[in-house]
């Protein structure tokens, strides 16, 4: 499907955003990892979780606001338990309305507009951040740029993506005189954030301002659809397959089963994808690394590896033609699920 050129554009700027917050440090190291760009307000230590900064692209109107997802130890996945606990316990997907919505209350129940816990908790934690120097907070400075003329491109990958869906549905209400023109959404590898409801409402917004990448070969997307949960248990073919992989030690209970099984019960939470025009997906090359020409075989460890590498931001930023600027991670810090 073909991306509107604006969008692409934007995506490109995007994908260095979600690189430098990555890193450790990215107000200090921004002139090394994307040169480009100036800070113009940063929320909390990079530590934390849930990070974002604003930036404004040099010489231009344009700004940038940036969001990293949780932070976690390097690695995303250890063994099944671990995948278990971040959909369950990281994303904390428990449906909660959504307040932000356009207009009053005239849905049913049963269409009531949600988001997942973890989201709306993530956003309280946005809201309350200010920045170190002026002690305002996000909304403070962007509603100082509302009547300037500005350009605004919100993103983030993984959950950060995540948070930049939830943030933009919340900025176009919160400052309703917001020429929806003047936004574009951008997002890598970002896990659904809601109901059919919420993106209603958020397409309402924001309308075919938004692009949405997902390599076909990373499960995070997809996550916590049932559609999503289930398709990560048709990979990856011919090896490391799922369908190969006992996930419970002394039974014959493949991985693919135990998905199939997730995918069921998180269906009944009715999480849903964006629009498909606004999705843009790729197919990136299987590492061979993970593959069983060195006789790994059909094992988790080498399911895991494979669900790394896919999920990396580089294969996003390959794909749209993007070269990444080297991040700094001691190996102190805790890192992003985001890893480079």
């Amino acid at each position: 499907m073909s991306i509107p050129k604006e969008n692409v554009d934007a995506a490109k700027l995007a994908v260095t955003l979600c690189n430098l917050v990555s890193d450790f440090n990215p107000v200090k190291n921004i002139s090394k990892i994307a040169p480009e760009w100036n800070v113009t307000w940063s929320g909390g230590e990079p530590s934390d979780p849930n990070y974002c900064m604003l930036v404004y692209l040099n010489g231009t109107d344009t700004y940038g606001l940036v969001f990293r997802g949780s932070v976690m130890e390097k690695g995303v996945f250890t063994k099944w338990d671990e995948i278990s606990d971040w959909v369950l316990e990281d994303l904390n997907d428990e449906m909660v309305y959504w307040p932000y919505h356009y207009g009053v209350l005239k849905f049913d129940i049963a269409d009531m507009p949600c988001v997942g816990a973890g989201s709306l908790i993530a956003l309280t934690n946005i809201l309350k951040m200010v920045d170190k120097p002026t002690r305002a907070p996000l909304l403070t400075a962007l509603t100082s740029l509302q009547n300037m003329g500005f350009k605004l491109i919100i993103t983030g990958h993984s959950l950060g993506g995540n948070l930049a869906k939830v943030y933009t549905s919340y900025l176009f209400r919160a400052l309703p005189q917001l020429a929806q023109e003047k936004v574009r959404l951008c997002t890598f590898a970002a896990p659904a954030s809601g109901n059919q409801a919420f993106m209603d409402d958020l397409n309402k917004k924001i309308g075919g301002n938004q692009v949405h990448y997902q390599n076909k070969y990373d499960i995070v997307p997809g996550f916590p659809t049932a559609e999503g949960i289930a398709a990560a248990g048709l990979l990856y073919n011919p090896s490391p397959a799922a369908d190969k992989i006992i996930a419970v030690d002394g039974t014959d209970i493949t991985l693919k089963a135990v998905l199939m099984d997730l995918g069921n019960k998180f269906g009944k939470l009715g999480y849903k994808e964006p629009n498909k025009e606004y999705i843009q997906q790729f197919p990136e090359v299987l590492d061979p690394k993970w593959l069983d020409s060195k006789n790994i075989g059909d094992d988790f460890g080498s399911w895991k590896g494979q669900v790394e590498y896919q999920h990396q931001l580089f294969n996003y930023a390959g794909y749209l033609g993007v070269t990444l600027n080297p991040i700094q991670q001691p190996s102190q810090v805790s890192m992003p699920l985001e890893m480079n």
